[in-house]
């Protein structure tokens, strides 16, 4: 059942912003706009779930990074005026203080502003974008239409596909088909790195339909769809998988709302101390914002908001903890006058299975959360076409 009034709660989240960063500039604009973020997101918590389905409600779930960068805007704008620090880069500078207040060019670019998440081709992108490329073509601005959408099309199947995969093999194997499956580490570690690629792809999958709709009733240009994730060939490190492989959807929020809170601590610029700071208030940020979306959605009896927490924040944090410790052995390396150059062809192996370890350590943490919000049942009634498939291969198994 549909709850109207948390679906009107977060409607008027995404309204809000586009009212007020569309009006006016007016005298303390930004905290006013803070200020309404804030209720109106408690809000959402107070009303409860949008839906008594899990498929129904996860909607409204992923709409916690829009408020989240609006916030960071609120904070980094110059003079209080969001249109003052934000252009695109191919337009002139503060082109927003040359549009009319609610025309519909100012909304669409407030709305552009909002959905790019990573800004790309905009003045404030974030760092470790991927540039748009295929086999042939040097650079995006020499990339035809028909060949981006052709690869985005077969992007787009190739996860369908991938997650469809996956769960089959998780619905026949004794990962979640056997009543201990929690007591047995390697099941808890091989549903663990399933639903991460579950998640990677599902990513991909909403990337590339928004690509194919904007490109094809050229709404934007091929170049505006850089890859979502970077290469995971350069995941040697854990640090390296988080700034340079996965999305880089929230960097900027984390890093303004980190560096806000060092600068409040008076840690010296460039310092150790400041960077491990950092680093733990970067993904205890990102840990609370994926648990309080989990718990916008129906919980099972089973398992209550504590354990949601619980489970999320275990998961951030140990990434954190991973990374500084990273950052303190290469330190330690260098002191003693040991590059990892130095491990020359086994540095890549070495650093594989570090990152490999560190995710199996972590993901059971999260892993058992998705599993019991999704449910064996939800994922057995799921659409699929390669059920038939493997279901010959495991007979003949």
């Amino acid at each position: 059942m549909i709850n109207q009034i948390a679906v009107t709660t977060h409607l008027a989240l995404i309204a809000v912003q586009l009212l007020f960063i569309a009006a006016p500039p007016f005298s303390f604009r930004n905290s006013f706009l803070a200020g309404a973020i804030v209720v109106l997101v408690i809000s959402t918590h107070i009303v409860g779930p949008s839906s008594d389905q899990v498929s129904e409600a996860q909607p409204y779930t992923v709409l916690w990074p829009i408020w989240l960068a609006t916030l960071e805007k609120c904070i980094t704008a110059r003079n209080s005026n969001i249109e003052d620090s934000y252009w695109r880069i191919d337009r002139p500078e503060r082109e927003g203080n040359d549009m009319l207040p609610f025309a519909p060019m100012k909304f669409l670019w407030v709305g552009a502003m909002m959905a790019n998440r990573r800004l790309i081709r905009w003045n404030m992108q974030v760092p470790n974008v991927r540039p748009v490329r295929t086999k042939g073509t040097p650079a995006a601005n020499q990339l035809p239409k028909w060949r981006f959408l052709v690869t985005q099309i077969f992007n787009l199947l190739e996860m369908i596909i991938g997650i469809d995969v996956v769960i089959q093999i998780l619905l026949r194997s004794h990962a979640i088909n056997t009543d201990n499956h929690g007591e047995r580490p390697f099941n808890k570690v091989l549903l663990g790195f399933a639903l991460g690629f579950s998640e990677y792809a599902l990513q991909n999958i909403m990337y590339a339909a928004g690509a194919i709709l904007t490109v094809l009733f050229n709404l934007c240009q091929p170049e505006d769809w850089p890859p979502l994730f970077g290469k995971f060939i350069d995941a040697t490190t854990v640090g390296a998988f988080w700034g340079k492989c996965w999305h880089q959807s929230i960097r900027r929020p984390l890093t303004t709302f980190s560096n806000c809170a060092t600068n409040l601590m008076g840690l010296a610029p460039g310092s150790a101390l400041r960077y491990y700071v950092h680093v733990w208030i970067a993904f205890a940020i990102s840990g609370m914002m994926h648990a309080q979306a989990f718990a916008l959605l129906p919980l099972p009896s089973n398992l209550t908001r504590g354990m949601v927490a619980t489970g999320t924040m275990y998961f951030f944090l140990w990434q954190a903890l991973v990374v500084n410790a990273e950052d303190l052995i290469d330190r330690v390396l260098r002191t003693a006058g040991i590059e990892t150059s130095s491990f020359g062809r086994w540095k890549r192996p070495i650093g594989y299975c570090w990152v490999v370890l560190s995710l199996a350590i972590s993901l059971p943490w999260v892993a058992d959360i998705l599993m019991e919000l999704w449910g064996i049942e939800q994922m057995r009634s799921s659409p699929t076409l390669a059920g038939p498939l493997l279901d010959k291969v495991w007979t003949k198994g």
